[in-house]
């Protein structure tokens, strides 16, 4: 939730300062007050995005993505460096 409000509070920023700065051009509208409003009472309700926990690795921790294959699995970006990372994420092969 931390992440979201962070994320919330940069568009709103930068969206006053474009505003503020815009002189006689249209006003920019990346979220309205509308939209705020709604994004505000679902966070007070604890919903997440479809499929969403809440439980979610955080992304200041990094990690390698590992790709399972029929012959085990493979660093999609190759070996990291002095060997293992501090976490994998594993991502099942698709399915046709």
């Amino acid at each position: 939730m931390q992440a979201r409000q962070w994320g919330l509070e940069r568009v709103l920023d930068i969206q006053g300062r474009v505003n503020d700065g815009r002189g006689a051009m249209p006003a920019v509208s990346l979220v309205d007050a509308e939209e705020e409003a709604r994004i505000r009472e679902l966070w007070a309700m604890n919903v997440w995005p479809q499929r969403w926990e809440g439980t979610e690795m955080q992304g200041d921790v990094p990690f390698v993505p590992v790709l399972e294959t029929e012959r085990g699995h493979a660093y999609l970006f190759g070996v990291p460096k002095g060997g293992k990372p501090l976490r994998e994420v594993r991502y099942a092969k698709r399915r046709a």
